[in-house]
């Protein structure tokens, strides 16, 4: 809240013209979110909250975000590997968007959040 409070000062905008989002990598538990007042809304992934201080601040679950083109960059960082693989698929098949430089790019991004590479260096 302070650093959209500051950021909208420091560029001279109004409420209207900035969103705020906190995007979990996780699921969270439910009596988090419900402790926080946050409820779904229509749109899988989503919450909005109806805490006076949250009210403005949407929660967004990458790992119940639809597998549509336009999450696929937001959910390769989803906790859940098949979401995430899943995400990575998407991408790679939009050829209009691949180039060598991003193919590149998604497979060294790929290779860094694998979660057997822990062993590797052994």
């Amino acid at each position: 809240m302070c650093y959209e409070t500051f950021y909208r000062q420091a560029k001279e905008l109004t409420s209207e013209e900035v969103q705020t989002f906190v995007i979990s990598s996780k699921t969270a538990h439910k009596r988090r979110i419900t402790g926080w007042d946050y409820a779904p809304t229509q749109q899988a992934g989503v919450y909005r909250s109806n805490n006076w201080l949250l009210k403005d601040i949407q929660l967004l679950i990458i790992n119940e975000l639809p597998p549509t083109p336009h999450n696929a960059w937001i959910k390769c960082f989803a906790s859940r590997q098949k979401e995430k693989q899943n995400a990575f698929d998407v991408l790679r098949q939009d050829a209009d968007l691949m180039t060598t430089d991003l193919a590149l790019f998604l497979n060294f991004l790929q290779y860094l959040m694998r979660e057997d590479r822990s062993h590797e260096s052994e």
